[in-house]
């Protein structure tokens, strides 16, 4: 279903589509969340790639202006899930994230390995509270 945006916010992934990142971030829990300060984001960044080794730097972020918005899905018993941050707008005075989530159907071929699907983007800073709008889907495969 289509929403009507009232104000679209320009959103920037910052996530690499690698699949060690993708797939294997290291969010044991499923969730979305925002961070506003450096040093949530640093502790965010360190704990989104702890299964990475060596562990990328931190991106520059300018909290003054920006805002960091995370979408995972936590562990799950196979590959063949993902989350995507796909967009942004003002909804009155919420900013409303909208997050898609896609897991496998019943006839997909997956690996049989953990993942952890992960993805995060930068906004510009929104002082206003955020409301998730998660938008979950399954695949399905012939």
């Amino acid at each position: 279903m289509a929403v009507a945006c009232d104000d679209p916010i320009p959103v920037e992934r910052l996530r690499p589509d690698t699949p060690v990142f993708t797939q294997n971030g290291g969010l044991d829990e499923a969730g979305q969340f925002v961070l506003r300060s450096a040093a949530d984001w640093a502790a965010s960044w360190q704990r989104i790639h702890a299964r990475s080794r060596p562990v990328p730097p931190v991106p520059d972020v300018d909290f003054d202006h920006d805002m960091i918005v995370v979408a995972a899905l936590g562990r799950q018993r196979s590959g063949g899930y993902a989350v995507r941050i796909d967009r942004a707008y003002r909804e009155g005075d919420v900013t409303v994230i909208v997050v898609k989530e896609e897991s496998p159907g019943a006839g997909c071929v997956v690996t049989s390995a953990l993942t952890r699907p992960v993805d995060i983007a930068k906004l510009p800073l929104q002082p206003d509270p955020v409301r998730f709008q998660v938008e979950s889907t399954t695949r399905e495969c012939p």
